[in-house]
């Protein structure tokens, strides 16, 4: 938790509001994913053993889907959880999955938001939020007053 009393996860240069991703997580549906692609960045998480053994593996993982990566799907919460999965040679966890439009609302900071909005998406979101257009004053032809 931040000062805010809101939850973020930091990796390298981004970092995301875990509050907020899952909030709208709990909108979405609960899906399975394999833990063997996730585990290859265990190494570089801090991971207390301890907590890890009391995780509820029935709590789905949180990943979000950043567009500038190629689409890659990045685990925000739960690396406790799949720690212990791993451990215990669980194969797949549940899970939910923000697209990489959601993934933008709850992006802090890190990688570029400008290219990740011209990146086409893959999941029927979006590529661009909507833009509000300033309305031009009116052409009032060759008036010099």
């Amino acid at each position: 938790m931040n000062a805010t009393g809101r939850e973020v996860f930091q990796f390298l240069a981004y970092r995301w509001d875990v509050t907020a991703a899952l909030d709208i997580a709990a909108t979405l549906p609960v899906r399975r994913t394999a833990t063997a692609p996730l585990a290859a960045a265990l190494p570089l998480i801090r991971i207390d053993p301890g907590h890890a053994a009391t995780a509820d593996l029935r709590r789905p993982l949180l990943l979000v889907t950043v567009a500038e990566l190629d689409h890659t799907q990045f685990l925000v919460d739960g690396w406790h959880r799949l720690f212990r999965a791993v451990r215990e040679g669980h194969e797949h966890l549940p899970c939910h999955v923000l697209n990489a439009h959601q993934e933008l609302q709850v992006r802090l900071c890190g990688g570029s938001k400008a290219a990740a909005l011209r990146t086409p998406q893959k999941d029927g979101a979006p590529a661009r939020p909507e833009r509000r257009r300033r309305a031009r004053p009116p052409d009032h032809g060759d008036d010099d007053r």
